[in-house]
């Protein structure tokens, strides 16, 4: 497998953006893309929360009512190459940390046979320090995390 995740710049832009309109709560969205011949991962676009997501200090749960709809054109516009690769959200006041939480999600993700993903990602913003990181899910790996290299382009 790859260890880079690619994310377009207007795309974290657009993150960053949201982490800051929410702030103090936590935020989040889809990360939508596909593995390129290398096995590295690329995000094409994201998904926003949706209205009725549920936003607090430390939790953020997102409208999957709104979110469903949208990732279901992206991959039928995309002949089944775009899809749900994982979640990203917002830790306001905080660093970019995977918290019990999410890895309890990550691990729900996994078990959850309609996400239809085996490795999902983790993107989590950090605004105190600021920072930005990338994990994915490997079931074969001690503590079940392999931190990735993000890549603008």
């Amino acid at each position: 497998m790859g260890t880079k995740v690619w994310i377009k710049e207007k795309l974290l832009s657009k993150i960053i953006e949201e982490t800051n309109l929410w702030i103090p709560v936590e935020t989040g969205g889809m990360l939508v893309g596909y593995k390129d011949l290398a096995g590295d991962i690329v995000i094409a676009n994201i998904i926003e929360g949706g209205d009725k997501a549920h936003r607090e200090l430390d939790y953020f749960n997102p409208d999957t009512e709104f979110q469903q709809p949208k990732l279901s054109r992206i991959y039928k516009n995309s002949n089944s190459l775009v899809t749900y690769l994982g979640d990203w959200h917002s830790h306001p006041k905080s660093s970019a940390y995977m918290s019990k939480l999410d890895r309890k999600t990550m691990r729900r993700i996994v078990n959850k046979k309609t996400s239809m993903q085996a490795n999902p990602i983790f993107l989590i913003i950090g605004t105190s320090p600021f920072e930005v990181k990338c994990w994915r899910y490997e079931e074969l790996k001690k503590n079940n995390l392999n931190r990735l290299k993000i890549k603008l382009f």
